[in-house]
């Protein structure tokens, strides 16, 4: 594994956040808030953006939460330049993650739901290899499911709810030879 991009979340406050995090089109963007990243609307709704750095097709988002309370937010990988696309991953509930794919802005494409819940001491994982998708929170696999929509694209971050915060993020590849679903998590 190769670590493209990392963010710990501290810096001053900027709405959008900026930098290498491009806003989903169609979408409203990120912001850096308290020294962490947040939903940048004011109230619920849908916040996303691409991590604008040179990744492979196969790549994982890892991201640690510091707030669990409100939980549909989460990492996404093949993020799509121009368009509101990618695999997403949310704590929808509290009580179940749950994957979507994002085609031009629409949640119609349910993956996959499985138990599991977000908390301030895991990280929360997605990676993408080549049709292959898997989701951990810490080192407990959640998701494990195939999906072709999207071949390509950037790692990012899904947030809805107004109160979610995330810190450390991390964007990585996979180098030539690694296997699948491998990496160890810390």
């Amino acid at each position: 594994m190769t670590v493209l991009f990392t963010d710990s979340g501290a810096g001053g406050d900027a709405n959008p956040i900026g930098g290498s995090y491009v806003t989903l089109t169609g979408l409203i963007g990120l912001q850096r808030l308290s020294n962490t990243i947040a939903n940048a609307s004011g109230s619920d709704g849908d916040c996303a953006a691409r991590i604008n750095v040179a990744t492979a097709n196969d790549h994982y988002c890892k991201i640690r939460p510091s707030t669990v309370s409100n939980r549909d937010f989460g990492a996404m990988v093949r993020c799509q330049s121009g368009s509101a696309g990618g695999v997403l991953m949310t704590d929808y509930n509290a009580t179940d993650v749950e994957v979507y794919v994002l085609v031009a802005g629409s949640f119609g494409s349910f993956v996959d739901r499985d138990a599991g819940t977000y908390q301030t001491t895991s990280d929360v994982y997605m990676e993408a290899q080549g049709t292959s998708y898997l989701t951990k929170i810490g080192a407990s696999t959640i998701n494990s499911f195939t999906d072709a929509t999207h071949s390509t694209g950037q790692g990012g971050i899904f947030a809805y709810d107004s109160a979610a915060r995330i810190i450390n993020v991390e964007i990585g590849d996979f180098a030539v030879g690694d296997t699948l679903f491998a990496q160890a998590l810390t």
